[in-house]
């Protein structure tokens, strides 16, 4: 590999800053130039030249000021303790290498070694139901347990969920940033940046000084999707940021998850309707999105990082061996260990079970004294 010198980040650094350069632009002056250096060598007359450059941004490339401008940037980066990753280094997470529209740079708090452990993203609606908000943390806590990174956007709601319930497993968890590092947003999430910081990472592709703005946000979602093995949406109206996030891991070829909600509930309508357009694969237990990864061998997670269960998940294990029920009675019975109760039509609509068939199952459960029912046809595991 070759050694990547202050020079070179210098040099992409000044080129991701330009309004109007983004990844693709980037990498196409790049190979036309021949390197990033060679770049700011060239005239505006022969830059313009180049497709997909013209008059307005050779002459945004050949400011004078450019290099000096990124220069002052990159030391106040290394004395503020922050992290550079160019594109091509090994520091730079690999899955995130894979997208076709990665950043060439990528700014990092935090000492979490991206490449040592698979990532999973959680995202969801910033304004969840107490059911949504139960979700996030039940599912990050697993996850991270078992040795998982666990990213989201720091965001109100399910990612502020996730995020802390990750913290209180004691794992690792990846903020990305819509903005730079000069500010966190919202700004109530300080002391969880914090937090985050002292096993985990906070990431961007912005310059120090980038404000947060709207449009930043959904630019912000690819780096979350295409830094995990797999994202789950735990609660989403149809128009939230989430399904932006599902939209983009499915063009990444990487695996997306629907926690499935209540009917007629608003922020239950982008995780159902991306189950029944088969966008999302339906997940009632954690354990799934293990199972489906390792089959697949996507999900590598060294063994010294994967820890005990939490107590909560001990405990709801632990009075029941699965392998003695039906593979229709474990789904049923993950589905309601992650919620207190949940209705016979919530549960036709979230397994897929004709009715009649689903009572049949559910009785055998009750039978068994796992399952008990409750007045108005509702279930829940029997404590």
């Amino acid at each position: 590999m070759s050694i990547i010198n202050d020079v070179e980040i210098i040099h992409l650094l000044a080129l991701q800053n330009i309004n109007g350069i983004g990844p693709y632009t980037a990498r196409n002056l790049i190979a036309y130039c021949g390197s990033v250096e060679a770049i700011f060598q060239k005239k505006a007359s022969e830059l313009e030249k180049i497709p997909s450059i013209g008059f307005k941004l050779a002459r945004l490339v050949t400011q004078k000021n450019n290099l000096e401008k990124s220069e002052k940037e990159y030391r106040l980066l290394q004395s503020l303790g922050i992290t550079v990753h160019p594109y091509f280094a090994e520091t730079y997470p690999n899955f995130l290498k894979n997208i076709p529209d990665a950043p060439i740079l990528l700014y990092q708090k935090g000492p979490l070694n991206l490449n040592t452990r698979p990532s999973i993203a959680i995202v969801g609606t910033r304004k969840p139901t107490e059911y949504g908000k139960k979700q996030a943390s039940f599912f990050a806590e697993y996850l991270a347990s078992q040795g998982i990174n666990i990213v989201s956007g720091l965001a109100y709601g399910i990612d502020s969920f996730a995020h802390m319930s990750t913290l209180k497993a004691n794992g690792t968890t990846t903020a990305v940033l819509a903005h730079g590092f000069s500010t966190i947003y919202p700004a109530s999430h300080k002391s969880l940046a914090e937090q985050i910081l002292g096993k985990g990472a906070l990431i961007t592709e912005y310059s120090y000084h980038k404000k947060p703005k709207p449009m930043l946000f959904p630019e912000r979602n690819r780096i979350i999707a295409g830094l995990c093995v797999a994202t789950i949406v735990v609660e989403a109206a149809v128009s939230g940021g989430a399904l932006i996030t599902a939209k983009l891991a499915n063009d990444y070829n990487r695996e997306v998850y629907a926690i499935p909600g209540n009917l007629g509930i608003k922020t239950s309508e982008g995780c159902n309707q991306l189950i029944r357009k088969n966008l999302a694969r339906i997940l009632t237990h954690p354990q799934e999105v293990i199972d489906d990864l390792e089959i697949n061998g996507l999900l590598q997670i060294p063994a010294s990082t994967i820890k005990s269960p939490s107590a909560q998940e001990a405990a709801n294990t632990s009075k029941i061996n699965l392998n003695e029920l039906s593979l229709e009675e474990q789904k049923i019975y993950r589905f309601l260990a992650s919620c207190e109760n949940a209705h016979i039509d919530t549960l036709h609509e979230a397994l897929n079970l004709p009715i009649a068939h689903l009572a049949t199952l559910l009785l055998n459960l009750e039978f068994l004294e796992i399952v008990e029912s409750l007045p108005g046809k509702k279930y829940r595991i029997k404590k």
